[in-house]
């Protein structure tokens, strides 16, 4: 059994949180997005929170997005995949389209 104290630290540990990213504006986002190297070709017409999750992707690649459906995390992976294709982080990648429902949405 795990001592009660090691359990209490563990659920007391720091935590990093990125909930700041939440205040910046569409703006601010698009400006930091411009100041990569190399600038990101970016689908057009991405929202504010889409933006914020590209920015949170390319600075931390194992990052869990817990966002609700049709929020565009479908479009968010593959502007990640594309970027980092553009950057040679990545040199191939297969993609699984699991329903015929989904396959609009990956179609873009």
């Amino acid at each position: 059994m795990i001592p009660k104290v090691i359990i209490q630290e563990y659920l007391n540990r720091p935590l990093d949180t990125h909930v700041w990213v939440k205040s910046l504006g569409t703006e601010e986002l698009q400006h930091a997005i411009n100041a990569l190297k190399p600038r990101p070709k970016l689908y057009p017409g991405l929202k504010r929170h889409q933006l914020a999750c590209f920015l949170l992707g390319v600075a931390h690649p194992q990052f869990a997005y817990w966002l609700d459906m049709g929020t565009g995390k479908t479009l968010i992976t593959l502007e990640l995949l594309r970027y980092w294709w553009q950057v040679k982080r990545l040199r191939r990648a297969i993609i699984f389209i699991t329903s015929d429902k989904a396959f609009p949405t990956w179609e873009k």
